[in-house]
């Protein structure tokens, strides 16, 4: 029995053309997937394995073919476009190129959990977790569905995208209409089996109004089994208790910032960075600190609470995605990493914001900037 994708994969290849026009900064236009149930290893790939953490945990794959993460690759580090068509045409990609790849599907990813949530439900999460040019062992894996379609890139590159999933990892339908593993169905509100369109026709001849009464109350019902419910003021009781008050939340806030503050680490490799900072922050009252690389930092974070790590994107390998993606996860990362431009870019904000920045900042800092870096 051949499997089809239901909605939620439908809804991921709907998202993914705008993440990947924010990447490459060109229009990027995602051909209708074809389908198959298998899946060979052919010609030069970049495998991005994806994991489902919540509410189960299971791998999916991203596979690009090459020339595509060589632009991906490309745009993000800001090389010329020309630069980016010859590495295509030598199928030319290094580690750094292998390092912002990584930072570009942490940006995919955003779509994927899109598709995700919409389809099956707020709970779920999709993260990535390493990218190679090795393809993965699928055999491991069970029976897998195959999505592939084509990729264009505007006139940097074209190729081949393809999804692979598991059977056991994302929710698909048989070619018989049926649900394989669907917990959720849009069509199956009161999770007796039967589409609502048919319990419709079956109650319209008994039941006022055709029947279409007695689903709205079905539906109403499944919202508040499902805990879905419309947005409250703060302090509005909830079947769950009282909400925090905004003074309560306020408080909390407050006091969770006091109690992690510590002395703010700054990435900055050379000693001429170093003290173009000290200049910046003089007379600011901030207690900072250096150190060259992730090493050092996480060194550092295991001798002493750290609150708060800048990543100077002008002095940083790969504008500081490389770091990121070094701490990214991390328990012993410090809580805040704020990235630092002064060349900043939409792609480099995206590739930041996406692999673990909680806050980007640009040169030159004003008060109100310098303040956020003191933790106020």
């Amino acid at each position: 029995m051949a499997l089809v994708p239901d909605k939620t994969l439908h809804r991921i290849w709907r998202a993914l053309p705008a993440q990947f026009s924010s990447v490459v900064g060109e229009e990027a236009k995602l051909g209708e997937p074809t389908l198959a149930r298998s899946w060979e290893p052919g010609g030069a790939r970049y495998f991005a394995e994806l994991e489902l953490v919540e509410p189960r945990v299971g791998k999916l794959y991203m596979v690009f073919e090459l020339p595509l993460a060589i632009a991906c690759a490309g745009r993000l580090m800001v090389r010329p476009p020309g630069a980016i068509r010859d590495n295509v045409a030598s199928s030319t990609f290094d580690g750094d190129d292998l390092d912002a790849m990584g930072e570009c599907v942490n940006t995919f990813c955003a779509a994927v959990n899109e598709g995700v949530r919409s389809s099956l439900g707020d709970e779920y999460r999709v993260v990535f977790r390493v990218g190679s040019r090795e393809p993965p062992d699928l055999a491991a894996l069970g029976p897998i569905g195959v999505a592939t379609a084509r990729l264009d890139l505007g006139g940097l590159a074209h190729g081949a995208l393809e999804f692979l999933v598991p059977e056991s990892t994302l929710p698909w339908v048989t070619d018989d209409g049926s649900d394989a593993a669907d917990d959720d169905d849009d069509d199956d509100d009161d999770d007796d089996d039967d589409d609502d369109d048919d319990d419709d026709a079956a109650a319209g001849a008994d039941a006022p109004g055709g029947g279409k009464g007695e689903r709205k109350r079905k539906r109403k019902r499944k919202g508040k089994r499902k805990g879905k419910r419309g947005g409250g003021e703060a302090g509005e009781g909830t079947d769950e208790g009282p909400l925090l008050t905004p003074e309560e939340l306020a408080a909390i806030r407050q006091a969770t910032q006091s109690s992690v503050r510590g002395p703010t680490m700054i990435v900055a490799p050379r000693e001429s960075e170093r003290e173009r900072w000290r200049e910046e922050l003089a007379d600011t009252g901030i207690e900072i600190d250096f150190v060259a690389d992730h090493h050092q930092l996480l060194a550092a974070c295991r001798e002493r609470a750290i609150d708060v790590v800048v990543i100077d994107a002008d002095a940083c390998p790969s504008g500081g995605l490389t770091l990121l993606a070094a701490i990214r996860g991390r328990a012993d990362a410090p809580s805040r990493r704020v990235v630092v431009a002064s060349q900043p870019t939409r792609r480099h904000l995206v590739a930041c914001l996406g692999g673990g920045a909680s806050e980007y900042l640009c040169r030159p800092l004003d008060p109100a900037a310098i303040a956020r870096l003191a933790g106020g």
